[in-house]
């Protein structure tokens, strides 16, 4: 007798038929839930784009204005 999970080809219809509804089932599942995780990646991937835009938005308005420290001397803060 062979695995439920892989029937011989003279095994009756209603049990390779269940057989195969089980499969289809735990697959519609795994196709559901690599959906889901992969949706919230680009949602991640949209959240750190917009981020980074800002962030480099910011560095060009900080040099702009010569805020970006690059002239600064490299001394130990007042509190050390």
């Amino acid at each position: 007798m062979s695995h439920p999970a892989n029937p011989a080809p003279g095994e009756n219809g209603p049990q390779r038929m269940q057989i195969v509804e089980e499969r289809l089932s735990f697959q519609q599942k795994a196709i559901d839930d690599l959906s889901a995780a992969l949706a919230a990646q680009q949602r991640d991937i949209e959240r750190l784009t917009r981020e980074l835009r800002d962030c480099r938005t910011t560095i060009e308005h900080l040099q702009a204005a010569g805020l970006d420290g690059g002239d600064l001397p490299h001394e130990k803060p007042p509190h050390y």
